[in-house]
């Protein structure tokens, strides 16, 4: 799938020149690996964390050392920036073990008895509700989340 410009843009916007790293060859970049920052919240605040995207090396520069160097500088650079974590979605888990990552979590689940449930507040419900169409909830729900995380 060839990326739109929209989509292109969008993926600029949050990965930065500074944030990625190459890895060049014979004047020809060869492996590269980038990241965004984010916050994750967890118990007791919020985390600056780098976001761990588009980490690659072509297959004929694989086995020399490029693919840790670029894991290097990326932790290095994430550590210089103040971010305690770094996060990732693999699609071969297996390769970033080495590199100080694993699995997280296979899923969350909260059990809360009824009797210790209720609303905060009862109060009559106001305004309404509709459907949001992606362009409007790209605007509307950052400023809700930041509102309540």
């Amino acid at each position: 799938m060839t990326p739109t410009e929209e989509r292109m843009q969008r993926f600029l916007d949050q990965i930065t020149l500074e944030r990625m790293h190459a890895a060049w060859s014979d004047g020809a970049i060869v492996g590269g690996a980038a990241a965004f920052t984010f916050n994750v919240t967890v118990p007791g605040g919020d985390l600056p964390t780098a976001g761990v995207s588009v980490v690659g090396v072509y297959p004929t520069h694989r086995r020399r050392g490029v693919l840790r160097a670029l894991m290097r500088a990326q932790l290095d650079d994430a550590h210089d920036r103040g971010e305690a974590l770094a996060a990732l979605w693999a699609s071969e888990e297996s390769i970033y073990g080495r590199f100080g990552y694993g699995l997280s979590s296979f899923c969350g689940e909260i059990n809360l008895a009824h009797e210790h449930t209720a609303l905060a507040h009862l109060s009559e419900p106001a305004g309404t509700m509709r459907f949001l169409e992606p362009e409007e909830a790209l605007d509307a729900i950052p400023p809700v989340f930041e509102r309540i995380r």
